[in-house]
């Protein structure tokens, strides 16, 4: 995934807030991290509601060799794929494109054909690599499509931030092992951990296609020396995290101006298939990394590059080998998350499935188990929660009547995508050639075929208009995002279930599911979301009056939730966390207030389902991964959200001197 998409992906958010707030350390157990409840553990609703909830399950070990972490969104996420699961292994499957994803699936279940061939499918493309001897062959290597890993940058059609209804061209920077730049300045455990996984991984796949030990290290060496060239000019977390992450990236640029940066580097070779089909908008994301790679792509470095180059293949292939490679990179995935991780063939299929055919995989979940009722149900509540939230900002007085007026427009544009779509065609497969085994396929050579298909769709499509009604969101995944290019929400299909969804009771529905749909709404006036108009543009509608308050009221968000401590004297990232906080509070707050329109509403059961649907549980080594989420564990996402809202405190008589107790001076306030 490229560094553009990833910036894409942020989870959109928005906040008031009462400029005061405690930096009091809550009494509260880190009860997301395995073993920190047990049967003695001791918690009443009064003093950590999050724990005292969820205990029972907490304190037995749910973790199944599959899982890095598990909760309430992964046991749901389970149980849709066992369901596919059932239907991909089950009789073969008729309509054309399910046939596809069937054929692939079983191929990825082959094992006794792939531990036959063990590695030698690999051999080629690493003996390709080393055969490159000058930096003209580099070149002629890194532009083709049908390379099996990722190439020393990323180039691709997207959405343009400054105009929602055309694309940009993006050209992103290399992707670095350690995923954060700021891990090549001061190496934190997270990082050393991430190096000793790869180093694991590369050297033993190199020692099975023949090299030595001595060898397979040098080749890692010289890797890392060519990402340490570079890392120094590549945005780290502690950039990409800020609210101006969007300006920083949109750098408008002609092929003439990149190419004028790019020395040898074959910008020009890069970009040729999209400047055939005539795109002339090129954005590049970090100017300075392309003044480094300048630099750095020279003969004198073509070594270091080539051995990055095999690095990056043998990670990307190591799972689509035998099955000594798979227990290879399992092995290496346990130095970072601190547990054995091993999938059944079949759940290591669905997972490669779903990655590669994601809304493909959605349609047949949707043709089985969704249906139009929830759809129309659901549908009808985000109606509910727009109007809830066009009232809020009404009679949001500390914004001047312009600010307002353009905050209820945008509102009032948000499109909604719910469940599923009703036209698929943007993610026809049909004209995808996989090749079976009989034909002479393998689980390689149709890896390829996927990934050079979705190459050229998105090199065809990168001139055509931008599609509004388009979904990014499978149906099949328990999950529900902010599009602030598309000013959109969606819910999907996969997170109506369970607890997030219980049709039978009102209470319930709005403590789960409800909380979520206004969590994603709340996400389109935040740092991030507050930067796009009703159309998707990256564009200031705002006095400077009104952003400052905003940002003032932000602040106390910022600092109360970056005081709290998540294990072992490491606190929560405040600024990372800021937008899924305060979508959070705005979630609360918005179905409290919709709690008003019912008589005898079941407050208890609302905050419980609440606390119930962000239960979860993982290693102690998960932690150091989640702090560099923007999402809070769930026992903080629980607790510190409830104890801002009085409805909490007289549920359950909550007072001074309680664990949830916050007074009311102190309380952050959201829409």
């Amino acid at each position: 995934m490229s560094r553009m998409i990833k910036f894409f992906l942020l989870i959109i958010t928005i906040l008031i807030f009462t400029p005061t707030v405690a930096l009091a350390k809550p009494r509260w157990i880190p009860a997301t991290v395995l073993g920190e409840v047990t049967k003695d553990t001791v918690a009443s609703p009064k003093d950590d509601f999050y724990t005292a909830v969820n205990k029972p399950w907490l304190m037995e070990n749910h973790l199944k060799p599959s899982d890095i972490s598990t909760g309430t969104f992964s046991i749901e996420s389970d149980k849709i794929r066992d369901d596919l699961i059932a239907l991909l292994d089950g009789a073969p499957l008729q309509d054309k494109e399910f046939a596809t994803m069937q054929l692939f699936f079983r191929q990825l279940c082959n094992m006794e054909k792939r531990n036959k061939q063990g590695v030698r499918p690999l051999a080629p493309y690493i003996k390709e690599i080393e055969n490159i001897k000058t930096i003209e062959e580099l070149s002629a290597y890194i532009v083709r499509l049908d390379r099996p890993a990722n190439g020393l940058s990323g180039e691709g059609a997207s959405t343009d931030l400054k105009n929602a209804s055309v694309k940009s061209v993006y050209i992103s920077a290399t992707d670095l092992t350690l995923d954060d730049a700021d891990e090549y300045k001061e190496m934190t455990d997270l990082g050393r951990r991430l190096k000793a996984s790869d180093e694991y991984e590369v050297t033993e796949i190199l020692k099975l296609l023949g090299k030595t030990e001595a060898e397979a290290k040098k080749i890692l060496a010289d890797s890392y020396k060519f990402e340490e060239l570079l890392a120094p000019h590549i945005y780290g977390l502690s950039v990409t995290k800020k609210s101006d992450i969007y300006e920083k990236i949109y750098n408008l640029r002609t092929l003439d101006e990149l190419k004028k940066s790019a020395g040898q580097y074959p910008i020009e070779a890069l970009l040729e298939h999209f400047v055939k089909v005539g795109v002339t908008r090129f954005v590049l994301e970090e100017p300075d990394w392309l003044d480094a790679m300048a630099r750095v792509y020279c003969q004198e470095n073509l070594e270091l590059m080539k051995s990055y180059l095999i690095c990056n293949t043998v990670s990307a292939m190591a799972t689509s080998l035998d099955q000594r490679s798979i227990d290879i990179a399992m092995e290496s995935a346990k130095i970072v998350y601190g547990k054995d991780i091993t999938y059944t063939p079949k759940e290591r299929a669905y997972y490669r499935i779903k990655g590669s055919f994601s809304m493909n995989v959605g349609r047949l979940y949707a043709s089985h188990f969704a249906t139009e009722a929830t759809k129309k149900k659901l549908s009808d509540l985000i109606d509910r929660v727009i109007a809830i939230y066009d009232k809020r900002l009404e009679g949001a007085t500390w914004l001047s009547q312009e600010t307002r007026q353009t905050a209820r427009q945008k509102l009032a544009s948000m499109k909604k995508f719910v469940c599923y779509p009703e036209d698929w065609s943007d993610f026809d497969i049909t004209k995808l050639d996989l090749k079976s085994d009989e034909e002479g396929g393998d689980v390689i050579s149709n890896t390829l075929r996927i990934g050079e298909f979705y190459a050229l769709k998105n090199i065809r499509e990168a001139n055509d208009p931008v599609k509004k009604d388009k979904w990014n969101m499978s149906p099949a995944t328990v999950n529900a995002c902010y599009s602030p290019l598309k000013n959109s929400i969606t819910i999907t299909a996969g997170i109506a279930r369970g607890d997030f969804y219980d049709e039978a009771d009102t209470s319930r529905i709005m403590g789960g599911i409800g909380t979520i749909i206004a969590h994603e709404i709340t996400h389109a006036f935040d740092k991030h979301g507050s930067q796009f108009d009703k159309d998707g543009n990256m564009k200031n509608w705002w006095t400077q009056e009104d952003k400052d308050e905003f940002e003032k009221r932000s602040s106390t968000v910022r600092d109360y939730f970056g005081s709290l401590e998540v294990l072992d004297g490491k606190k929560l990232d405040g600024e990372l966390s800021l937008g899924e906080n305060v979508a959070d509070l705005g979630g609360l707050s918005c179905m409290l207030e919709l709690a008003r329109d019912y008589k005898d509403f079941d407050y208890k059961n609302f905050f419980t389902t609440y606390a119930k649907i962000w239960k979860s549980q993982m290693p102690r080594e998960v932690i150091d991964v989640i702090l560099k989420d923007p999402h809070a564990p769930g026992y903080i996402r629980t607790n510190a959200c409830l104890q801002q809202f009085e409805e909490f405190h007289r549920t359950f008589g909550v007072a001074e001197g309680d664990g949830m107790f916050l007074a009311p001076e102190k309380r952050v306030k959201v829409w």
